[in-house]
């Protein structure tokens, strides 16, 4: 927000570069929680879905962004936008924390020993 309103090219580099590392950062949690809260269905279900929202989510996110730039200017657009992010955030703190495939891998001593073992394959002395 500060390096729109300084007009700071160096700013704008070094924010867009800390948000890429942040965000690669949590999408991989956010891929995790999804699928221990979904355990049945399958991962890459899982995973399809959440690519998908975000795509068609962005869209909607990016034209709405415009016209708030273009009716109160961009340093604002990127304060609604983080508030936006904020209540995200808040939202995300209320997921009820159910380790479903932890629970199930620890009902399931099969599981564990295949673990224990760390790999499907076979030795033949």
């Amino acid at each position: 927000m500060y390096a729109l309103k300084w007009r700071s090219l160096w700013l704008s580099y070094i924010a867009c570069g800390a948000l890429g590392i942040f965000v690669n950062a949590y999408m991989p949690v956010g891929f995790e929680l999804a699928m221990e809260l979904t355990f049945p269905m399958e991962e890459s279900t899982t995973s399809g879905i959440l690519m998908a929202m975000t795509q068609l989510l962005g869209t909607p996110f990016a034209v709405i962004a415009g016209i708030i730039n273009k009716s109160i200017g961009g340093f604002l657009t990127i304060g609604v936008l983080s508030a936006i992010m904020l209540l995200g955030t808040i939202i995300t703190a209320f997921i009820p924390n159910k380790l479903l495939r932890q629970q199930a891998f620890n009902n399931n001593s099969d599981l564990r020993k295949e673990s224990h073992h760390g790999s499907r394959l076979v030795y033949i002395p």
